[in-house]
């Protein structure tokens, strides 16, 4: 699945990262258009974010294994800039937070 982005798991609700990849960028345009606000927060999984992210920042989805790492609990920031329809990501994988309190 690392190697090709259009193989899914096994069973009948098993998407594609290449499908992930159409679906979830549309999601988050909709959040613009629907929602008058300025942020907006987006919790998923490791694997979701990685798509989201390769997508929206590099156009490439099959270089997200490869490229982007995502730590437990990580926070990436992401500015849009509607004019230019382009995410800038200030913050990627932060997880400074997860270590509070290591000698």
């Amino acid at each position: 699945m690392y190697d090709d982005v259009t193989l899914r798991w096994p069973g009948e609700t098993a998407e594609s990262i290449s499908f992930v990849e159409k679906r979830v960028p549309r999601g988050l345009q909709r959040l613009w258009e629907d929602f008058d606000h300025d942020h907006v927060a987006i919790v998923g999984h490791g694997r979701l974010n990685k798509v989201l992210l390769t997508s929206v920042l590099l156009g490439d989805v099959s270089r997200n294994e490869k490229t982007l790492n995502q730590g437990n609990t990580c926070i990436n920031a992401l500015d849009w800039n509607p004019a230019e329809n382009k995410y800038t990501a200030l913050v990627l994988n932060h997880i400074e937070h997860t270590r509070r309190g290591e000698a």
